[in-house]
């Protein structure tokens, strides 16, 4: 299917100033928050509240910035428009099916070619490093805010709302969403993960030009980061060489199985689409 433009008939994309104005915006947030977090950290020592915040501080607030200064529509801009809500469950499983199918490369992987370990650290790919440590001293509903619901929200205003508009408008839908994951990527600095972000970038860009609303893409990435949390503290030891053959089969059938039902909730939802486009009962 031909990709149609995020905008509505007589709405305009932000001005590619507003663009560069945002990044410009949050690298001086960012240097300030920076600077005072240093401050407070020599005075009273390691804190968890930067963690509560960064996301927020990072992205959000330039956004908002911006969106103020040159008088932006938040709901056309950010594409904060309502979706049939009985939907979201699907966009939730699809996210599940993802990681699996990620968790399930990476050990398939790791077994077919085991000098992969000498090259990548497997464990760090979800994130096992400082941020991590620190992240597993956080309560669960801290641990929850942090990894998923704010990286979800902020980060898809953003980058599916803002920026995703900004370059569709400017470069078609297909180029503006290969733009937008190359910089979602960057923004996470994974090399590992690189190709990962890339592609969860593109479903997601893709489910809100689809639904003219980033609600899909929230509740998507919102799955996604809520499986690689639960891998990461569930599983603090894991190693994908200790996984056996049959649980990798048995893993692999799972995927196969969710991952067709999916297929077709998603044919039986766009023949709905289509049916209520035609006016047709």
């Amino acid at each position: 299917m031909e990709l149609q433009a995020t905008l509505k008939p007589g709405e305009q994309a932000p001005p590619v100033r507003s663009l560069l104005a945002y990044f410009l915006l949050m690298i001086v947030v960012a240097a300030v928050y920076l600077a005072l977090r240093v401050m407070v950290l020599r005075a009273a020592g390691p804190l968890a509240w930067d963690l509560y915040l960064s996301e927020v501080v990072f992205f959000f607030i330039p956004l908002v910035l911006v969106l103020l200064l040159y008088r932006l529509d938040f709901r056309g801009t950010l594409q904060l428009r309502p979706v049939a809500w009985r939907r979201l469950p699907l966009f939730a499983a699809a996210g599940g099916v993802l990681v699996a199918f990620q968790v399930f490369l990476l050990a398939l992987g790791s077994r077919l070619v085991p000098d992969i370990v000498r090259y990548i650290d497997l464990n760090n790919y979800f994130g096992n490093g400082t941020f991590t440590k620190t992240l597993l001293v956080l309560p669960v509903a801290g641990q929850v805010w942090v990894a998923c619901v704010a990286p979800a929200f902020v980060e898809e205003l953003l980058f599916r709302g803002f920026v995703q508009t900004t370059l569709v408008g400017r470069m078609g839908p297909q180029r503006g969403i290969l733009a937008t994951g190359a910089l979602f990527a960057l923004v996470h600095l994974g090399m590992l993960r690189v190709p990962f972000d890339i592609l969860v970038s593109y479903i997601m860009g893709y489910l809100v030009i689809r639904h003219r609303s980033v609600w899909p893409a929230v509740v998507f990435h919102l799955t996604v980061n809520g499986v690689n949390l639960a891998v990461i503290t569930l599983l603090p030891g894991y190693d994908t060489e200790q996984l056996s053959a049959v649980s990798l089969a048995l893993m692999g059938a799972a995927i196969v199985y969710l991952g067709w039902k999916i297929v077709r909730l998603l044919q039986s939802a766009s023949a709905e689409l289509r049916a209520e486009a035609a006016g047709m009962p």
